[in-house]
């Protein structure tokens, strides 16, 4: 998970190691980091690090992170010229300092007992991999994680920003792939086949709904029909990639067609959405080959 085309910026945090690294891929943000950063001034579990991996060009970052840094938080702040989601978490995993692992998007925030409920949920639950938080404002049922779920696409909601790992278990699962999320030509789907991989391997998760993440809640595929297209094309990489059954298929790639309002997809959206799977899914068997 090594990334060579990040380096350090700033001074690293000293002192204990902490027990949970928040790793922060960001890009094109500054202000919309501020709800992220007022929250975890306000945990009551305060042994965590923040690292930072920062795309951007230019030193926007810096007068948010000083501020915390003088409060006594621990603070990791590294710079990737490439915007790669993927890459930018791995590289940000391998140099975190705890036990377990979290990766809140740039305009995502905490409630104060979030931390404090992650660490004592996997304490529980020493066998466990990870743990699904509760992203508060989709207001999703509770995930089934088990992997017959997941092969059938029916596991439910267990989006990144909710996402608590080992990093034990992350790293022995090989990190993020990176030929997928965004800054990837398959540009979705990477938290799904970290979960798929993971469930393959019989590793464990549990549901915490105590672990409460806010994060605006983007009910449809975005505008954009490049990035609609891209962030389809990685969940077809997935149904190559991890051979879901036939019928699986054939659902991701008729549904936005047939039941665009289900998902509250434009005519243009739902095209581009069931062409983006059609094109993840051959590119895949194409390029890596089933299973690769």
């Amino acid at each position: 998970m090594r990334c060579a085309t990040c380096a350090a910026s700033g001074r690293r945090s000293v002192g204990p190691d902490p027990l949970v690294s928040l790793v922060l891929a960001t890009t094109g943000r500054s202000t919309e980091l501020l709800p992220l950063l007022r929250s975890l001034q306000q945990q009551t579990e305060t042994r965590f690090e923040l690292v930072v991996v920062d795309q951007n060009g230019d030193d926007r970052l810096l007068p948010l992170l000083q501020p915390l840094r003088d409060a006594g938080m621990a603070v990791q702040h590294l710079r990737q010229a490439q915007r790669h989601a993927g890459r930018a978490r791995n590289a940000g995993a391998h140099a975190a300092r705890a036990a377990l692992l979290a990766f809140p998007d740039d305009d995502a925030w905490y409630e104060p007992q979030t931390l404090a409920a992650a660490l004592a949920t996997l304490q529980a639950h020493p066998q466990a991999d990870g743990l699904v938080g509760h992203w508060v404002e989709l207001a999703a049922p509770a995930p089934r994680l088990d992997l017959p779920s997941w092969r059938r696409f029916r596991g439910g909601d267990a989006s990144m920003v909710t996402l608590f790992v080992r990093r034990q278990a992350f790293v022995d699962g090989g990190g993020f792939d990176d030929r997928l999320g965004p800054g990837a030509w398959f540009g979705g789907g990477e938290e799904t086949d970290l979960l798929l991989r993971s469930l393959s391997r019989q590793g464990r998760w549990v549901h915490a709904p105590a672990v409460r993440v806010h994060h605006a809640c983007e009910v449809s595929c975005p505008l954009p029909v490049a990035q609609c297209l891209a962030r389809a094309r990685g969940t077809g990489a997935l149904y190559a990639r991890h051979r879901l059954p036939a019928w699986v298929v054939l659902r991701g790639l008729l549904a936005p067609l047939l039941l665009p309002w289900r998902h509250r997809l434009t005519p243009v959206q739902a095209l581009a959405t069931a062409a983006g799977r059609a094109q993840g899914l051959l590119a895949w068997w194409w390029r890596h080959g089933r299973g690769a």
